[in-house]
């Protein structure tokens, strides 16, 4: 999938392509023409990914990703445990710990020996006032995934997710897997999620 400038061969990072978008219109993952951080090049998308940023205070290669609200932030892997470029790091978000070095030279990043893929969602879907149903791709497959939206909680309260967030998945079991994304403070939101809308209802901590 990858074919970001400078990744090394065989990498499926996720994010090459020049880029990710996302986009409350749910296209999905699309080609961005931007190696600096600047102003994404089409006005009509508000959150991307560059995978070939340069930190503004080292110069070393990170990943640069802003967010639907705005909110900027340098990482050295994007994905599970989000470490953030330490030179950039205010030390705002305690949630994510910094690396102490730069990522983008192992070979092997930790989110991936751990099981974790990028997920772009394309759409999502409200079924009541305590399901939602996500769809997107995953690994070159279609998936629909259904989730309890009150595990959802940050510190400023519920954050459902959706087309516009980066986001990664991981399968634990047949049939259930494990989602990480950001809330608006850039701190980790981990979710149970299912292929089966009856095992999601059958997980969540509420009576039906």
């Amino acid at each position: 999938m990858c074919n970001a400038w400078n990744h090394h061969a065989g990498c499926d990072c996720g994010w090459g392509r020049d880029g990710w978008l996302g986009s409350g219109r749910a296209r999905g993952y699309l080609t961005l023409r931007a190696h600096n951080v600047g102003r994404p090049s089409y006005e009509s998308y508000s959150s991307y990914v560059n995978p070939n940023a340069s930190c503004p205070v080292c110069g070393a290669q990170v990943f640069f990703y802003q967010s639907i609200d705005g909110g900027r932030v340098f990482f050295d892997e994007p994905g599970p445990p989000w470490y953030k470029h330490p030179c950039t790091d205010n030390g705002g978000s305690r949630s994510i710990s910094s690396s102490g070095a730069t990522n983008r030279d192992r070979s092997t990043p930790s989110w991936k020996a751990e099981g974790w893929r990028p997920v772009f969602l394309t759409n999502k879907i409200e079924i009541d006032k305590y399901f939602l149903k996500l769809k997107g791709l995953w690994k070159e497959e279609r998936l629909e995934l259904f989730l309890f939206k009150e595990n959802c909680r940050s510190i400023a309260g519920v954050q459902v997710i959706g087309p516009h967030d980066i986001a990664y998945l991981r399968r634990v079991h047949s049939g259930e897997y494990e989602l990480s994304y950001l809330d608006k403070g850039f701190r980790e939101i981990r979710v149970k999620c299912f292929r089966s809308q009856i095992d999601a209802r059958l997980a969540a901590p509420i009576k039906h």
